[in-house]
């Protein structure tokens, strides 16, 4: 049962991570240049297993990397902004989603748990 668990906890946190607003999340209005390239899989996988205070996952969460892999995959095909998945790089709480983000999100609820499910060993 713990292993559903992680993966409820998983999705719920990135999910619900800043959704305290529907409003878009600033994009560089501060007239500070940004990244425009998209987040590889290889570096949200790294973001994902990253601990610490930059870690979007409470303390004592720890993915491995086939679970980490396998949502970070997920995430970098799906339609998740470019800014949401750098604010998920820097472990960025502050971070408000869009709308649009927001639903993308939602609609990969069954796959991150997937990920989290049938890589638990």
């Amino acid at each position: 049962m713990k292993k559903y668990g992680a993966g409820l906890l998983l999705t719920a946190l990135l999910v619900t991570a800043g959704c305290g607003s529907s409003s878009p999340s600033s994009s560089g209005a501060s007239g500070a240049k940004q990244d425009s390239a998209r987040p590889s899989v290889s570096q949200v996988s790294a973001a994902l297993r990253k601990g610490g205070k930059a870690s979007l996952l409470p303390a004592g969460v720890v993915l491995n990397r086939d679970a980490s892999d396998c949502i970070a995959k997920s995430l970098v095909a799906s339609k998740i902004s470019d800014s949401a998945l750098k604010a998920l790089l820097k472990g960025d709480k502050t971070f408000k989603p869009t709308a649009a983000d927001s639903a993308a999100l939602k609609g990969l609820n069954a796959t991150l748990i997937g990920c989290v499910t049938s890589n638990v060993g």
